[in-house]
């Protein structure tokens, strides 16, 4: 074996060495300690250097071990101390990558890759006090419970149960296989799919969409701007809902003005009346037909001067049909499909359906109930639900004065949008 070394200079229970050191078959021990080491390195005290390489190849692997046979130690068994704050200082990753697969900087910042030459894309870091950020996503395959207050701007998936005891805010979509259980507000602004259980007991406030096919009970507010969707049953303030309802969505409409079960009646219209029908838009949509019950046809049509129009709350005509395009449709009794000359991308609110006729014999619309002032009850005349809004007319007007609006001579006719 090569002998060790002269050191190039010697204190007080210290040498240091300029040259290498091998330890060929047996064991190198630097140590202040008489303890026998049995490792092939074994290293007491701290080792200072600017850069430490260590390499081995075990099959059992236990290449580097870092044991502390004493209790409550004062300070960390391995300290890592970094320049400057976000420096680099942990990297792991697999023979022949060239980036790492883990990393951890000198704040504190996991960082996770796929390995080989792609960087890492997924964080989880302190963003603020008490606070831990990730700027992905996260899926959690069991249960996620938030006792405070939840404000997630991704998007989250839940495997199992999601639980959150203060109030959510969800600007992502909220995705989740199991329960949905918030103890005050939950708020999502994205497209949500929970096919569990979703109970809330205080408001829900859906920004897009939301489908639930389990069973949800909501005792507080639900505001969704969107669709809702629920293919279980769903449980509102302690009642079933809905219990054997039909939507105008089960018949292929947008709204309508209510149940065609109810048009059990009829009334003849008047040549040159607009004639208005208020439905409720509860979500943004594309409008591109208007539907009547005729239910008994006109006959001496005037040409060109039949209508059915869309009017918005402020009394604007959003939508109308061609000149001549229902002329003929009035002529057959049945549902009167009037598609609009150019579709109308409606925001959400009140509208009215608007229809005029002329001709020899005018209309018959199939209509509910025959008291005048009832539907209407509680109404201002700008926002009756049926009600007439001029006479002598051949077309629908560009605009309307809804505080014009008449009872006299209204008709109470079943009318829907899609």
């Amino acid at each position: 074996m090569t002998s060790i070394p002269t050191p190039t200079y010697t204190t007080t229970g210290n040498a240091v060495y300029t040259g290498n050191i091998t330890a060929q078959g047996g064991t190198l021990a630097v140590t202040n300690s008489s303890t026998p080491h049995t490792a092939a390195l074994s290293v007491d005290g701290a080792i200072t250097g600017l850069t430490e390489s260590l390499s081995a190849g075990a099959s059992g692997g236990n290449v580097l071990q870092v044991t502390n046979t004493t209790s409550a130690p004062t300070s960390a068994n391995v300290n890592i101390t970094s320049n400057a704050a976000a420096d680099k200082t942990l990297a792991v990753q697999v023979a022949g990558d060239t980036q790492p697969r883990l990393t951890v900087d000198s704040n504190g910042k996991h960082g996770w890759g796929p390995g080989g030459s792609t960087a890492t894309d997924t964080t989880l870091y302190r963003s603020a006090a008490g606070t831990l950020t990730t700027d992905g996503s996260m899926a959690v395959g069991a249960n996620l419970s938030a006792a405070g207050t939840s404000t997630l701007t991704g998007n989250v998936t839940a495997g199992a149960n999601l639980s959150v005891a203060g109030t959510s805010t969800l600007t992502g979509a909220a995705t989740t296989t199991g329960t949905l259980g918030v103890g005050t507000n939950l708020s999502v602004a994205g497209t949500s799919a929970l096919t569990g259980t979703v109970t809330a007991s205080g408001a829900v406030n859906i920004g897009t969409n939301l489908a639930v096919t389990g069973t949800s009970t909501l005792t507080g507010n639900v505001t969704a701007s969107g669709s809702l969707t629920v293919a279980g049953s769903a449980t509102v303030a302690g009642v079933p809902f809905p219990a054997g309802v039909y939507f105008p969505s089960d018949h292929g409409f947008a709204a309508w003005t209510y149940d065609p079960t109810g048009a059990v009646n009829t009334t003849q219209t008047n040549s040159g009346t607009l004639y208005l029908a208020r439905v409720p838009i509860r979500f943004a949509t594309t409008l591109t037909k208007a539907y009547l019950s005729i239910a008994t046809a006109a006959s001496g049509v005037t040409a060109n001067q039949n209508y059915v129009g869309l009017y918005d709350s402020g009394g604007t005509l959003r939508a109308s049909t061609a000149a001549g395009s229902i002329d003929a449709s009035i002529t057959s009794p049945g549902l009167l499909t009037a598609t609009f000359s150019a579709s109308y991308s409606a925001p959400a609110g009140m509208y009215w359906i608007a229809f005029v006729n002329n001709a020899t014999t005018p209309t018959t619309l199939g209509r509910t109930g025959t008291f005048l002032a009832t539907p209407n009850a509680n109404l201002a005349a700008s926002a009756y639900r049926f009600a007439v809004n001029g006479t002598g007319l051949t077309n629908a007007p560009s605009t309307i004065t809804p505080g014009s609006n008449t009872l006299s001579g209204l008709i109470t006719m079943w009318a829907a949008v899609g």
